[in-house]
This record gives C-alpha cells, sequence and structure tokens, in this order.
C-alpha cells in the first residue's frame, strides 16, 4: 500500500514484473523480499528496507520464541531479515526475525544463488501479529512467484535457441532450415506456450481471488505444469544448441539451471 512506501500496486502488478524479472535471469531477492514485504504489509506492519526472504517451513512459536528449522531457504546468505508463519491453535502469526537471531548453513542452489538452511533456536522476532494469509497460502504465493518467474526465463530460452539455429550454419545452411530442427523448436515452442499461460491464469484467477485465499487450484495446476514442462525445456534448448549451449560462458545456462532449482 501507498501509505506503508509502496506503489500500490496488485498482486497481477507484482506477478507481472517477477515475469520480467525471470526473463532476465535477474541474481538477486526481488521476488522473496517482494512477496515477504507485502506479507508484513497484509499483517499490518510496515516493511523494512533491504533484502527479505521467507522461510516457510515446520516452525513453532512458544511465546515470543521461535523455534525450528527450515532448508533451501531462498537467498539465505544475503538476506537481513526472515519472514515466515507460523500456525498455532488455528491461528497464523506472522514473524519477521532479523539476520543476527539466526543460524544459517549455507547451500548455494544449482543456480549458484546463495540458498542456505536457517536454524531459529529461540529466535526472537523483531515484529509479529495475527496474519489474514495462512501459512498454506504463502506458500502457494510463493509458489505462483516461481510460476511466473519460470514463465519469463523460459520465454528467454526459447528465443535464445530460436536465435542461435537462425544464425548457426551448417553443411551451406542454417540449422533452422533442416525439418529435425524445426520439430525441435515446435515442440520447445509449446512447452513454453503453456507454461506461459499456465502462469499468466494462475496470477488473473490469484488476483481476482484476493489474496487471501484465490486461485488456489489454478495455482497448483500452474506450477506442476510449469515444473514438469521445465526439463524438457531445458533439454530441448541444449540439444537444439549443442555444445555451444553447455559452455558457462553462454548465457543459456543462467536461465536452464534457474528453471531446474525453481
Amino acid at each position: 500500500p501507498e501509505d506503508l512506501e509502496g506503489v500500490g500496486g496488485t498482486l497481477a502488478d507484482l506477478m507481472a514484473m517477477l515475469r520480467v524479472a525471470g526473463e532476465h535471469a535477474v541474481p538477486v531477492p526481488v521476488a522473496e523480499t517482494a512477496l515477504a514485504n507485502l506479507l508484513v504489509s497484509a499483517a499490518g506492519g510496515k516493511p523494512a528496507t533491504g533484502p527479505s526472504t521467507l522461510a516457510l517451513g515446520d516452525l513453532s512459536l512458544q511465546g515470543n520464541r521461535l523455534s525450528g528449522k527450515v532448508a533451501r531457504v531462498p537467498f539465505a546468505g544475503v538476506a537481513e531479515r526472515f519472514v515466515a508463519i507460523v500456525t498455532a491453535a488455528g491461528k497464523s502469526t506472522l514473524v519477521v526475525v532479523p539476520r543476527d537471531a539466526v543460524a544459517i548453513d549455507d547451500a548455494p542452489s544449482h543456480a549458484g544463488e546463495p540458498y542456505g538452511t536457517v536454524t531459529f533456536d529461540g529466535a526472537t522476532p523483531e515484529f509479529s501479529a495475527p496474519s489474514p494469509v495462512s501459512a498454506d497460502r504463502a506458500l502457494e504465493l510463493a509458489a505462483l512467484a516461481r510460476a511466473m518467474q519460470m514463465a519469463g526465463a523460459a520465454d528467454k530460452v526459447l528465443a535464445t535457441a530460436t536465435e542461435y539455429c537462425k544464425q548457426r550454419v551448417q553443411f551451406g545452411r542454417p540449422i533452422s532450415k533442416f525439418q529435425a530442427i524445426q520439430h525441435m523448436l515446435a515442440e520447445l515452442a509449446s512447452y513454453v506456450a503453456a507454461t506461459i499461460a499456465s502462469a499468466e491464469a494462475a496470477s488473473r484467477d490469484a488476483d481476482e481471488g484476493g489474496l487471501e485465499a484465490g486461485g488456489s487450484f489454478s495455482i497448483a495446476a500452474a506450477k506442476t505444469q510449469c515444473s514438469d514442462f521445465a526439463h524438457r525445456i531445458a533439454a530441448i534448448s541444449h540439444q537444439s544448441m549443442g555444445a555451444m549451449g553447455f559452455t558457462h560462458e553462454h548465457i543459456l545456462h543462467h536461465y536452464t539451471r534457474r528453471l531446474w532449482v525453481w
């Protein structure tokens, strides 16, 4: 909200931005910080500046002490605070824990981003409040964010592979002229189109249904489809580009490795 120093955008606006971020393989916690701030503001808190991330897992809150461990927390290595939603007695409580109150075991993702396991051993939150968004719903919103990032990355993979096949000449003509390559690119395009369509539909349903419950089925369907197709998108794009696509110097791996992680 604007009164909390935001831009007053909708959930759909945020998801559209995350698709663009995925299309550029932005290596900073844009999605994580934005979702964390969204949940904090929904609980009546004022988001802090700087990078934040979500710690969604099996956590418990006793009094004002948070305990538990969450693995594979994205950008744990650079986050200044961790936002979690804890369920107790059927009620959801949002907590914000500063970095110096937790223990972080670095475990970079396959994309080289600073993931890690975060241990809350009686950590004292710097902010806590009843949350209108449940822990399960927070996980759904995170899945939607990933689906939109995957849609952007998949679109870039298709554009990259197509352009390469137009430029790469073999036996006196571009390899895009060969029927086998055309079939591969057509199959790749179909997977990318389905990924984008499912993610966009989930974003629309979530926005129309509201932050607290909208589009649950669409999100589950979209994330399932995006994750399934990510393997085929990566495989076909690398195969169509041959040895060039496997080199570290080429941009393709910035997208395919993120697709695998997401």
